[in-house]
Formats: structure tokens, sequence, C-alpha cells
């Protein structure tokens, strides 16, 4: 999946697509598994390991709908 996104920037600014690779990579590096362990579903508080978490991010399961919206619920401080 990670080379399909990539592939989507073919032709952009060198730049733009440089800077996307890199922001992919470091996600795929720090997934955010802590903080995507424990939101969701109540029954779910589970922690993911940083394997699981990259499946959550660039694999998603149908089961793994809860964490997407408990994390896009969450309330944010604004700039």
């Amino acid at each position: 999946r990670f080379f399909q996104i990539l592939k989507e920037y073919e032709g952009q600014d060198e730049t733009v697509r440089n800077n996307m690779e890199a922001g992919m990579r470091q996600l795929f590096r720090n997934p955010y598994h802590k903080e995507l362990s424990g939101i969701g579903k109540t029954d779910k508080k589970d922690v993911l390991t940083v394997e699981e978490a990259q499946r959550v991010i660039f694999f998603p399961r149908l089961t793994d709908m809860h964490r997407y919206v408990a994390a896009f619920s969450l309330d944010i401080l604004t700039a």
C-alpha cells in the first residue's frame, strides 16, 4: 500500500513527492501505536504493538473502524 500511495505522487513536484515519501516512512516507523492503544470501544481498550498499529493505519480492517471513529471524534486544541 505504501508504494501504491507514493505512485499516486509520480509526476508531481519532486520536493512534494520526497516530502510525502519521508512522511509516509516516518509514519510507518512510528505508527502512533501508543496513541491508538486504548481508544475506541470500551471493551477493546487493548494495547497495540507497532506492527498492529502499522496494519491499522496502512491496511485497516472493518474491525479497526472503531479506532478511527474514536480518533476523529477527539477534541483537539487548535492554534
